[in-house]
């Protein structure tokens, strides 16, 4: 079986998102060294070495490439980790000096990438209890006005959030945003009362394993949410314990492509999950037009766009009108557009 970075490198990407654990070298030692080698021997690998070489990247580490396991901003190898980032990693602007959040756009879509290591207090306890108070964050204070500013800044009409911690999930949870509890219901409610929740999703990393969900389980927000774990590493060892609808999947292999068309009012992205150079789930949405007016006859109102939700060979094709499906029909493959 061929490495998935050489099936990522035949779709022709315009951009390769690594979204953390690059290595599993666990460095918990302010030792610059270390990070450095083990950047050069991600890079010595013949099949990641090409990808990298021939695709645009944007790289936001996660725990084992930052430092141990779990590892927050009271890591002994943070200072290590912040300096050979900087020497070894291609980025956009960065907005500090320490954490390696940053933005850009492509198009008319606004991809923000944050950074929950860096500034990120302990998810959990040493007894591996949750404790929630207000001030808990992940972000950290400089982090979550930049977040804030960036979004009010933007006038793109799609927005892409590059989150490398999983997003929804129940208060037992220790380590994705249920473990800060208080700081995501902030993010949720400014998403959604400054109107970003209608025309935004999540890919979303850690979890090593593959799943989307149109937003019906994602209670902080509504927007879709998209997994494509975990490339050449290990699946986890246990399903996501809240679901997804459009399913799951775990298996060593599995990458996501997303498509994003732009006819300059209807923006369309086809999410796409992989495994290996086999297909094996879907889900699309549209952002942008105008609105079905009340009253108007299904039947009298031209579709936007066909697309197709499921995983395996249980597909269902819908028809969109700007958002919202207003009827079921059969569609050939080649009617996504």
């Amino acid at each position: 079986m061929k490495p998935g970075a050489i099936h990522i490198e035949r779709h022709n990407p315009d951009l390769f998102i690594h979204m953390g654990d690059l290595h599993y070298r666990d460095v918990n030692t302010n030792e610059v060294s270390r990070f450095r080698t083990a950047y050069d021997d991600v890079l010595a690998q013949p099949a990641q070495a090409s990808l990298y070489r021939n695709v645009p990247l944007a790289y936001m580490w996660d725990d084992h490439d930052y430092g141990a396991n779990d590892a927050v901003g009271d890591s002994p190898s943070r200072p290590a980790a912040i300096q050979s980032y900087r020497e070894r990693v291609p980025h956009y602007p960065l907005a500090e000096s320490e954490g390696v959040y940053q933005t850009w756009v492509i198009g008319r879509v606004r991809f923000i990438m944050t950074d929950v290591r860096t500034h990120s207090d302990r998810p959990y306890n040493p007894d591996f209890s949750v404790t929630q108070y207000p001030e808990k964050t992940a972000l950290g204070a400089a982090q979550w006005q930049w977040f804030q500013d960036t979004l009010l800044g933007s006038t793109e009409e799609l927005i892409c959030w590059v989150n490398t911690m999983p997003w929804h999930g129940g208060s037992d949870q220790i380590t994705n945003w249920a473990a800060f509890a208080h700081e995501r219901d902030r993010i949720a409610a400014f998403l959604k009362d400054n109107g970003f929740a209608n025309r935004m999703f999540i890919v979303s990393g850690d979890w090593h394993g593959m799943g989307f969900d149109n937003g019906t389980n994602n209670k902080w927000g509504g927007f879709p949410i998209y997994h494509c774990s975990p490339l050449d590493s290990n699946p986890s060892a246990t399903a996501y314990p809240f679901p997804f609808t459009d399913g799951t999947s775990r298996a060593r292999g599995q990458y996501g492509l997303f498509t994003v068309q732009d006819d300059g009012d209807l923006i369309t992205v086809l999410a796409e999950g992989y495994l290996n150079e086999l297909p094996i789930m879907s889900h699309a949405f549209t952002v942008g037009g105008g609105f079905i007016e009340p009253g108007v006859r299904v039947d009298e109102v031209v579709p936007v766009v066909a697309v197709r939700s499921g995983s395996g060979t249980s597909t269902e094709w819908r028809t969109i009108y700007n958002g919202d499906v207003v009827n079921v029909l059969a569609v050939r493959v080649g009617a996504v557009k």
